[in-house]
Parts: structure tokens; sequence; C-alpha cells
């Protein structure tokens, strides 16, 4: 639904004091990437020799040698895989593959395996030259070769026993509150798993095989080269529990998609290669229900992520899956794909005695551990069953790589194969449970609720310590550690990336509200309330920085006469927070309180008086009373002041849901109280604020997946007007929310004068709340998709076409690392689009 410009002359003086100071530094220039062939090492020398030069494709890096033949990955011959900047670059790819040239310099086949990924094929001996033709057409940012991968298992031994694993995880008391709720969607992509097994047999929902970078489905035992490593793993995922036998999985009953990497269709290759790898990732990101997390048990040591990887894990990302991979298992300091790469959650092994598994790879780049086992000094059956981890296997395979002899279903094996499986199914566990949480809070979660072993906090042997699925599950659920903490950036291959800063940072016509740095939220809504003059601020709003409940009740008391600032849960007031509230805050002035003393420590109320400001305190024993509390501090400030204002009320779902943070921009603007619910009922605090505010219309902010219809329906019980602000994405939720402000600001005769403040969706959302006060000058929130913020979706280029003539200021909430110059440059385009070129 475009948002109609309207003609009259208004004055928002507030504007024009955000317009020179909350601009940020503009980011460096960057160079304009140049087609590579990133992994061969060879693109200025002559090919006289093929063999020569086929070695180096081999075994040479971008970045250097990666060790001596035997170390190296084995290629697949005749084989290579080109990345490009986007969808419409491939297509021009594999149509200008047909020159001539390319047949004379051995080109034989292309498919495209994914939306930047293509797979040629050419003649054996002749792939460094097609290489060098690919690399020179325009939009190719790589030609890579297609290595084998290996599978990230050590030998296992014939036993049966206990499954000491999950007592080291203190996973029985996250199985008191779930087992996965609603059977949650993992993806295997392995060697098969055999779905006929008894503690397999449905669930397994879905078997394919992807082979020479297509993907076609499979048969139930999907298993076609006996190698068995792939139903090993689906038992750590989700052998199927509390059913009398066998072994019990991470998920009781979750549902499984097996993708088979290697199967009769590529012959049987001795591990995963890349085309089939790839393929299986880009077709998991384009099911109609995609799975809450990848599994990949498989890789091989590499000193950069090749191109091919990057789009397809970010494409992957895109869609909402969680990518997990196993660190390795060659007990050395090496970095391994896909698990270094960037986006990735890399697992390594523990045993039984929560000390590193010696073959468990150490770099900067492990993020958690979980356990895999280790192979015990004594060979007797005892010593197995308390070292190695227990699992199914495939049955009646003797003598194959990790089959049970004949009768036999389950067996101990090592490897951080199986800490990587445990970890993406605690990933599902804990999204089925809280679906809000995007992917770098799952991630957080898991990370800031391990147990730290080794030194103290983040080390390359564990990262950031072993899983503690009760913890990261409460933790989740309470809404905290949800900020991802700081890590290396694995190198990336194939020069720039997809989408390359624009020449000269943020265009001019866009100013960017940040600290310069990453995206801290403190540091962050201080940037966001340094654009208000010294001591004029009417109150300031304090809350929980990894509490989005607080926050978000908070934008709405901010009420655009302050700003949302944040501190931590412990310790004495943020630095940079007490230098904000002195320099925007009179003495005197009023400091609103978020939350218990459990949320923001009694010791606060002492340093903040001790400053010579007054204190409230708006503490509820949950959520649901603080948001109640919070309506009613709404309701006492709008009758003391002359602000614009809507008899309004917004209901949010209770979690950390990106659909309810756009409520805050029209929250901040019009003085509407923002409360919260359950999915399937209202709450009982929440309908007796409502009864008590009656206001003339209720919005539920949300679809029936986070606001069911029986909370409409009681709602409308209580004699109360109800609409749903909704669509199928958390940004055109977000949309309807700007749509819904955009038709107020023009019934109260705001025709010009409004602008835009972009925000991303799929970040920390305590920084997209501080930014509520930014909408309280008339600014739209624009909602962003992808981890950077670089993707500008349909729906909003819908509705904000041609959106400067409405003569507003446009903002960016956040640093690049939030929102890139890319997508700064797409939506400077978007806004200067003359009216008569929108739809």
């Amino acid at each position: 639904m475009p948002l109609t410009p309207r003609r009259a002359v208004v004055v928002l003086t507030a504007l024009a004091m955000l317009t020179t100071t909350l601009a940020g530094p503009a980011a460096a220039q960057a160079p304009d990437p140049a087609p590579t062939y990133a992994t061969a090492g060879v693109a200025d020398t002559a090919a006289e020799d093929t063999t020569a030069d086929l070695a180096a494709l081999r075994f040479a890096f971008a970045s250097g040698e990666i060790g001596s033949d035997e170390d190296a990955p084995e290629v697949v011959p005749g084989s290579l895989l080109v990345t490009t900047t986007d969808g419409v670059a491939l297509d021009g790819v594999l149509a200008d593959v047909a020159a001539p040239r390319f047949a004379a310099a051995g080109f034989a086949s292309a498919d495209a395996i994914g939306s930047q990924v293509a797979l040629v094929r050419t003649a054996e001996g002749s792939e460094v030259e097609v290489a060098r033709e690919l690399a020179s057409l325009p939009g190719v940012i790589a030609v890579e070769p297609n290595l084998i991968n290996e599978w990230a298992a050590a030998p296992n031994d014939e036993l049966y026993g206990a499954q000491w694993a999950h007592q080291r995880t203190n996973i029985e008391a996250a199985w008191d509150v779930s087992v996965g709720n609603g059977r949650p969607l993992v993806a295997v992509l392995d060697s098969g798993v055999a779905g006929d097994h008894p503690d397999l047999n449905g669930i397994v929902v879905q078997s394919l095989q992807a082979a020479n970078g297509q993907v076609a489905p499979g048969q139930l035992a999907n298993d076609e080269c006996g190698i068995g490593h792939g139903t090993a793993v689906a038992g750590v995922v989700g052998a199927r529990g509390n059913n009398g036998g066998g072994v019990s999985g991470v998920l009781w009953e979750p549902r499984i998609i097996d993708v088979a990497l290697t199967s009769n269709r590529n012959g049987c290759p001795p591990g995963p290669p890349d085309d089939a790898t790839i393929a299986a990732i880009e077709a998991m990101a384009s099911l109609p229900e995609p799975p809450l997390a990848i599994n990949l048990s498989l890789g091989g040591d590499r000193p950069a992520c090749p191109a091919a990887y990057t789009a397809a894990i970010n494409n992957a990302r895109a869609r909402g899956i969680v990518v997990v991979a196993a660190a390795g298992n060659n007990g050395t300091s090496g970095t391994s794909v896909p698990a270094s790469c960037d986006g990735v959650i890399s697992v390594g092994a523990t045993g039984s005695q929560n000390q590193r598994a010696d073959y468990s790879q150490t770099n900067d780049f492990v993020d958690v551990a979980a356990p895999g086992g280790v192979f015990p000094a004594e060979q007797t059956v005892d010593a197995a069953i308390a070292n190695m981890i227990l699992t199914t296997c495939l049955p009646g395979n003797g003598g194959q790589t990790l089959g049970c002899d004949p009768g036999f279903a389950y067996d101990v094996i090592t490897g951080t194969s199986f800490s990587s499986p445990y970890i993406a199914a605690v990933v599902a566990l804990i999204r089925s449970v809280v679906p809000s949480l995007s992917i770098d809070q799952v991630q957080a979660v898991i990370e800031n609720t391990a147990q730290d072993l080794g030194g103290p906090g983040r080390d390359v042997e564990f990262g950031e310590g072993l899983v503690d699925v009760a913890a990261a599950l409460a933790a989740a659920q309470g809404g905290e550690g949800l900020i991802l903490g700081p890590r290396p950036s694995f190198p990336a291959e194939g020069g720039a990336p997809p989408t390359p800063p624009p020449p000269g940072g943020t265009p001019e016509g866009i100013i960017r509200v940040s600290t310069g740095g990453a995206t801290d939220p403190i540091a962050q809504a201080v940037a966001v309330s340094s654009g208000l003059p010294d001591q004029s601020a009417a109150h300031v709003v304090l809350a929980r920085v990894d509490n989005f409940a607080d926050a978000l009740s908070g934008s709405a008391v901010g009420y655009g006469l302050g700003p949302l600032l944040y501190t931590t849960s412990t310790g004495p007031l943020a630095s940079a927070t007490a230098a904000e509230i002195q320099r925007v805050l009179p003495p005197g002035g009023q400091v609103v309180l978020m939350g218990g003393t459990a949320a923001l420590p009694a010791t606060l109320e002492g340093e903040l008086q001790a400053m010579g400001y007054r204190i409230i305190r708006l503490a509820g024993n949950s959520r649901f009373e603080t948001a109640a509390l919070g309506s009613e501090l709404v309701e006492e400030i709008k009758a003391v002041t002359d602000r614009r204002e809507r008899d309004f009320a917004f209901v949010t779902f209770a979690g950390n849901w990106p659909d309810a943070v756009g409520a805050g921009q029209m929250a901040s603007y019009f003085g509407i109280p923002i409360l919260v619910t359950e999915t399937g009922a209202l709450n009982d605090v929440t309908r007796q604020a409502l009864t008590q505010l009656q206001p003339s219309r209720v919005f539920l902010v949300g679809g029936t997946a986070v606001l069911s219809d029986a909370v409409a329906q009681q709602i409308g019980a209580l004699g109360l007007s109800v609409d749903r602000l909704a669509g199928p994405s958390r940004v055109e939720t977000s949309l309807a929310v700007s749509v819904l402000m955009f038709n107020e600001l023009v019934a109260d005769g705001v025709d010009s004068g409004i602008g835009t403040v972009a925000v991303n969706l799929r970040r920390d959302f305590t920084h997209v709340l501080s930014a509520t006060l930014i909408s309280t000058f008339g600014n739209l929130f624009v909602p962003l998709e992808g981890d950077d913020g670089s993707v500008v979706t349909d729906p909003v280029l819908g509705v904000y076409c041609g959106f400067s003539a409405l003569g507003g200021q446009h903002f960016l909430a956040g640093g690049t690392d939030v929102i890139t110059d890319s997508a700064a440059v797409t939506l400077d385009q978007l806004y200067s689009q003359p009216q008569a070129n929108c739809a």
C-alpha cells in the first residue's frame, strides 16, 4: 500500500535539530572489485603445463599453501564453482558460456545450483583455462575448484552403552520444559540417513539426494554408498525419545530432512563434494518451510571461505536458518570450511570429563563445544561406553565405514561430527519454544550461558564453553543474554562481497546515526539521544540492555519528551549512559526505571539520586505488569502535556518477536501504550490494563502465529474495537504500522516534513527501540532484512517509492554492521524516484 504524498506545509521544528547533530562518520571508500580466480592463485600465469596448474588449483589458495598434498582437499576433476554478484548476473553467465571461446577452452556444461552459484563442468585438464575465461565475465566475483570434504567422524567401535553426553549438557532440566514443541524441523546434510531405522522411522519426513549440483528425491533408506555417517548424526539430533527402547536424541520427536551428499549419482566419492553441499544448502533455503537449523558434520582445512559457500550461507540465513558445522577432527589449529565461515556456528568436541577431545580443532572461530567423545586408551566395552558417543547406526552393514553388524542398530563413535548435530538440535529446541528469536539471538543465548571451560571467556579450544541446554532455554524464555559477543571475521575468498559499498560511503541525502564502530545498544542509544539539545529532556527512560519487553514499553513512556537509554542488569550505571543523562536532563529531572531490581539493580537509584535526579521505578513481577505500569504512566504524562496523542493501545507478543518493535515508532509519537500478552490467550494483567484504559481502538501487532484469534476475541469481549496490524513477514508487519502512522499524520494535517528511519529487524531489537526517538519528529520506520541490513525487500520498495517528495529527512539507525552503505544507496535512489515512476 503506497504512502501517497499530500500537498501542505507543516513546520516540525523538532526535526531541524536532528538534521545536523545525528550524522555519523562516513564509511571509507572501498575499491571497485575485480573478478578473481580466488582459490587457484594462478590467474596471471600461463597455462602451458596443465598438470602443474591443476596442482596449483588443488593445493594453493589465495592466502598461500595449506599444507602437503596429503593434507589438501581432493578436487573433483572437470568441475568449477562460479559465484556472481546476484541472480541476474548468474543468468548472464549461464548464457555467456555457450560462446565458442568457452568450448575451445574445454567447457562442457553448466547448471545453477543456487541464486549466485553455478556448477561448470569442463573437460578434465582444462579447468584452469575455462576458469580464466569465466573470471573475465561481468558480474563474476569468484571461480573456485569443486573440492571434496571429509566427514568429521573418527573411527568407531561396535559397542552399546549409556548416553553420558546428555548429563554433561544439563539437558534433562530443559526436557522438563520441552522436548521440542511442534516437531521442530532440522536438516541433516550428510551421507544419507536410514529412515527405516527403528529410532528414526517417522522422524525422517523427507529424503533428498544432492549430487552433481542437483537436488532430487531420495529413498527412505537414503545412504546408497553404505557410509552410515548420516544415520549416526541423525540419531544425535532426534532419535525418538521416551519410546521404551534404543537411544534418545536431543529432540524426542523432531522432523528431519535428510539430504544425501554422496550417492551412486555422483559415484560415491570418499566425502561430500562442495557442489552437492552448496546445492543442498540452497535447496533448504528455497523450501516453503525452511528448517530451523542445518547441520553440516563435514569440512576440510582451508584458510578462507570460498565465495560459493558465503553466498549459500547468506541465503540460508536470510531465510531464517541457523547453519551449524563441525569444527573438524585434525586436532590442529587449522581452520575448517564451512565451520569457520562467517555466519556459521562452529562446534568443537568435548569428552566425558569435559576435556577438549584431542582431535577437536582449535582456532579463533570455534564458537561453542558439545560432547563428541574420545577414543579410550583401554580397549574395553566399559571404557568405550564411558568415553564415546552412543547413537544410531546403519543396520546390517558390517564392514562399512560406520555401519553396524547384522542385528545391531546402535553403536558408539567419536568426532566433532556428533558435537555439531547436538548444537543444531539445541538450536531447534530453543527456537521451537521461543520462535521470536533472531539467528544471532539464538546463538547468543547458547554462547552466553555455556559452561566456561579452558581459559576465562572465549578461547580457541572451547569457544564460549560447553553448551548448557537448560540455561540457554531459560535465558531465551526470559529474554536474557541475547546480545552476541564480538568475534573475529574469517577471511573470504572471491574478492569483494556480492554487494560492495558505494564510493563515498553513506549517501549525502541520508543521515547515519551511529557511533562509527560496531553497533553496541548502549552506545547506539546515546548516539540517538545526542541529537537532543543540552538540558532539553523532560525525563529519561532507562531500560535493561538485554530485555526487549521493558524497552518496548519504555518507547511509549519516552513519548518524544526524552530518550530511551540502557544499562546492564548488574553493576553500576553504564558510564556513557550516565554522561548522556547529565547532558540531556536538567537537575531535578525524572528518570524512569523500567523493571524491578532483577532487571535494573537497586544501586542505580542511589547513583541517580546522587546525580540530582528523581526516580520512578516501574517494577512489576513480570513483563506483563511492567508494561501495564508503563501504560498508566503514559496516560499520566498525556494528561499534563499538550502534545499530539491518540486514544489507542497496542498489544504485542511478550517474547522477543520482531513484529512488536514496529509499534514503537507510533507509540513514541502519539503516546500509545504498549501492552504484552501470550500467544494463545489474553494475559489477565493485560486484560485489567485494557479495562482501565478503555482505548477507542486496540491494535494487535503480528499475525495469528504470535497473537491468536482467541486473543482478539477476548479483547473484543471487553467491548473494545480490535484491529490487527500484520503481514506475511516481519517487514510487512512493521510496514503496516508505518502506513497507519502515516495516515494518522495526514489526518492531523501533517502532509510534508515526514521522513524515515531505516532499522534492521534481524539484529538486537534494543538498538531499534532507541531509534523510536527519531520517529517522534515525524519519521517512519523502514524495516530492512539480512543480518547486515543489506536487503531492501519488495514491500519496502512499494511503500517508500518517491518518499523524498514529502521533504523530510532520512536516517539510518546504526553503523555499517547493521545497515550497509549499499542498502543506503538503494534507499536514497528509492526515495528520490519521481512520483510518476512509482506504482
